[in-house]
């Protein structure tokens, strides 16, 4: 059998007119049958899931990426309480989104058990040094959301957007908090690679907008429309 099914690692949901959710879920323990019992729950709320990511070292939190559309807070409150009901569940969070774009933002990558840099295939024979590394990744980034969003982004599409920088595993979002005309978005990690992605992805994507960088130890804030 000669086939081989290509898996999106880095997934930017095109979502036109939906509502997109992250949840996660935390587990007490494993067994058999944990999976089945999750993806009823969501089915019996009329919830489509789009993918799922299981922590493969110690399998105990599993991230699904669903479409939400339709359903109310209060709906959404219903579907986590009744997934905490379950005896194997330790806990739920969730958030969701309704921009064109929908990057997941609660789900990072691991490679037995140690945190990687995923750089596309194109790019290795490229490799330099790591911040150069960081900034052709990032453009390429743009270029792709600029494809799925086909126009001018707007201020929640951009912070949606800088959830790349941790499914690239260059960093982290510790704090994202968006206004109707304001962002404040905190990003960690390499310091040789988080701030000159989150630069240039900012100056690909929205250079109008005219962001802020602050250097905050190994994290840079950013903030636009300030």
């Amino acid at each position: 059998m000669d086939q081989h099914v290509l898996r999106e690692l880095s997934l930017a949901v095109d979502n036109r007119g939906g509502t997109i959710g992250e949840f996660v879920v935390e587990l007490e323990y494993d067994r058999p049958g944990i999976l089945a019992a999750l993806s009823n729950v969501f089915a019996d709320n009329d919830i489509n899931i789009i993918n799922i990511t299981m922590h493969a070292v110690d399998r105990q939190k599993i991230h699904f990426l669903v479409d939400v559309s339709g359903l109310g807070e209060d709906d959404l409150r219903n579907v986590a309480r009744t997934i905490r009901m379950f005896a194997f569940v330790r806990d739920v969070d969730y958030r969701t989104s309704t921009g064109r774009i929908v990057v997941p933002g609660m789900v990072g990558h691991v490679f037995l058990g140690r945190n990687v840099v995923v750089v596309d295939r194109d790019l290795l024979g490229k490799l330099g040094p790591p911040g150069e590394v960081a900034a052709e990744m990032a453009r390429n980034d743009a270029a792709a959301v600029k494809r799925i969003v086909n126009g001018p982004l707007g201020l929640r599409e951009v912070a949606e957007a800088l959830n790349m920088v941790q499914l690239r595993g260059i960093g982290t979002v510790r704090e994202s908090r968006i206004g109707e005309d304001t962002a404040n978005i905190l990003v960690c990690g390499d310091p040789a690679m988080a701030r000159r992605y989150v630069q240039t992805l900012l100056a690909e994507l929205a250079p109008s907008l005219s962001p802020e960088l602050v250097d905050e130890g190994i994290c840079v804030r950013v903030l636009i429309g300030r």
